[in-house]
């Protein structure tokens, strides 16, 4: 029997083994004898574990369900840039049908720049990573 800082007596009251029916009972009493609460340590345990395995559940279910919504919009978009491709290319052919001309010319607009900005950037790599040749310049 202990006493609590508000003047409370705690008792403790043990079974006999754990295969007994009746688990041990905590009592909070005042000094008049009287009983304020009897609780069960079980009864409190298993209160806080159907508790617990409740949470544990509903994020269990959101888990789920943020996942399914994941999953969905990845194959919406998926689907989109999808259309988005097979319009581009509809578009592209159209294009090369109404002005075949311009297309090959604009073609090889682009092939004549991208090759002047590859050859320059492989020059000037060949200077930078060479000391000798700057010296010789």
């Amino acid at each position: 029997m202990l006493e609590s800082s508000n003047g409370s007596l705690v008792t403790a009251e043990h079974g006999d083994g754990p295969s007994e029916k009746n688990p041990t009972n905590i009592t909070l009493g005042n000094e008049r004898g009287q009983e304020l609460m009897a609780q069960s340590i079980f009864e409190q345990t298993s209160e806080q574990l159907a508790d617990t395995a409740h949470k544990a559940s509903r994020a269990a279910s959101a888990a789920a369900d943020a996942l399914e919504d994941g999953v969905a919009a990845a194959r919406r978009a998926a689907k989109q840039g999808g259309y988005a491709a097979e319009e581009l290319l509809e578009d592209t052919r159209r294009s090369v049908q109404k002005r075949p001309i311009q297309v090959v010319a604009a073609t090889f607009a682009v092939g004549v720049a991208a090759g002047t900005a590859i050859g320059w950037m492989m020059k000037r790599t060949h200077f930078c990573c060479k000391p000798n040749v700057r010296e010789n310049l």
